[in-house]
């Protein structure tokens, strides 16, 4: 069953219709309508363009939701897949129709959050008032608001399901139906009129009924909390991958990649807490979170056989969305790859193409989303820079010779290794401020 984003993308761009403008939120014991009328109010109509897609995006338009969190800096949360990973335009509209550009502040790496920033912020309305604290119960009362399938400014409601790590990502899951469109929106809890979470996806398939899911708003606080303080939120790399048994994410190391180097761990270490403290839940989740702006010196308890060791790892921001450059080139964009842990002892895969535009002569040539580039014209590739000094003076009629890894679907291997010969015609650098 494919774990489904509620984004709605090419989609028609209809004018937003004026209305006036949600309550303020009232007491639970005043029942679920002045919530929703306070949630109509900060919520916002949000619509994405992306010309230039990184492998995460589409090309073209969509929508999405997002809600203020912060009326005077004019912050809102989203999800990053309604904001997009690739440079492109923003616009956002409050229920009062009136269309205000955006730009992202802040695009997580591992968490689908985004924070979107709007100058104009004359006629703001409340902002949504945030549950940091612990995750709501399993039969807590909720309710999702956004705009599924275009249909603007909606609610529906359900009850808190459960939590999972077993699509990445800690979750909320709830059977609030949530849709395309609905992506960015909050889910607010019914008692308190606070966001516990942030609509994000659903589960797809023939037997699937309400199975729904939602950034935790304790983890989108901590973001928020460490960028008002002036601090980054990226995530550390640790450069490590998970054990997972009986279908459950662990915290016991299985693989360790470079960027694991100053870390101190190794194979089968069990991380347990951060600093003596145990950590909430024993998920990657729940450790980033901790380790979010972590000062130096922050150690590490991990059980490594039988015994308990204290290690001081060199924590390393991971490659945020905003932080991420690539080069179009000669109709491919090709950027650092997002796939973990691809270590072989002759090639260092880097490189990964993102978008192939149709009719060009990357397209022509044959190169796929997700071909790993190793070499150009024979000279081995290990980063954007390296990528751009090669084709530094290639004439226009001469035939440039690509050498990538391709994933196939084969009974004998997993990767082939192809040869991409191509006119270079166009170069250009793709990132965000570029």
């Amino acid at each position: 069953m494919p774990l489904r984003t509620t984004r709605s993308t090419r989609v028609c761009l209809l004018a937003l219709a004026a209305s006036s403008a949600g309550a303020p939120a009232a007491l639970a014991e005043n029942g679920v309508e002045p919530i929703f009328a306070a949630a109509r109010g900060y919520t916002a109509y949000v619509r994405t363009r992306i010309a230039l897609p990184y492998i995460e995006d589409e090309q073209g338009a969509q929508i999405g939701a997002a809600f203020l969190v912060d009326r005077d800096r004019g912050w809102l949360l989203t999800n990053a897949h309604v904001t997009g990973r690739s440079p492109g335009t923003i616009e956002v509209a409050f229920i009062d129709g009136r269309v205000r550009a955006a730009r992202p502040l802040y695009i997580d790496p591992y968490l689908d959050v985004a924070v979107l920033e709007v100058a104009d912020r004359k006629g703001l309305p409340d902002a949504a008032t945030m549950d940091c604290g612990q995750i709501p119960a399993v039969g807590h009362p909720v309710g999702a608001f956004g705009h599924p399938e275009d249909l603007r400014f909606t609610g529906t409601r359900g009850i808190i399901s459960g939590f999972t790590a077993r699509f990445g990502e800690d979750r909320l899951q709830t059977d609030a139906p949530i849709n395309p469109g609905n992506s960015g929106g909050p889910l607010i809890s019914l008692e308190t009129g606070q966001v516990v979470g942030i609509n994000t996806d659903q589960l797809t398939g023939d037997k699937v009924q309400n199975a729904n899911f939602a950034v935790l708003a304790r983890q989108a606080c901590h973001i928020l909390d460490l960028l008002r303080a002036g601090r980054d939120p990226t995530p550390p790399e640790l450069g490590v991958t998970y054990f997972v048994e009986y279908d459950e994410p662990t915290l016991t190391v299985a693989r360790l990649s470079a960027a694991a180097e100053g870390t101190g761990l190794q194979r089968y270490d069990r991380i347990e807490s951060v600093n003596g403290q145990t950590l909430d839940w024993a998920t990657e989740g729940a450790l980033l979170d901790r380790l979010r702006g972590a000062p130096t010196g922050t150690e590490l308890q991990v059980e490594r056989d039988g015994r308990l060791v204290t290690l001081k790892p060199r924590l390393q921001p991971a490659l945020a969305p905003m932080q991420r450059q690539g080069l179009y080139v000669a109709g491919a964009l090709l950027a650092p790859t997002n796939i973990r842990h691809l270590d072989f002892a002759d090639v260092q895969l880097a490189l990964m193409v993102h978008f192939v535009e149709d009719g060009s002569p990357a397209n022509a040539a044959g190169l796929q989303l997700y071909d790993l580039l190793v070499a150009v014209n024979g000279r081995r590739i290990g980063s954007v820079a390296e990528l751009a000094e090669a084709l530094k003076g290639v004439p226009d009629d001469q035939l440039t010779t690509l050498e990538v890894l391709r994933p196939v679907d084969r009974e004998d291997r997993i990767l082939e290794s192809v040869l991409a010969r191509i006119v270079v015609d166009e170069v250009e650098p793709v990132g965000f401020g570029l």
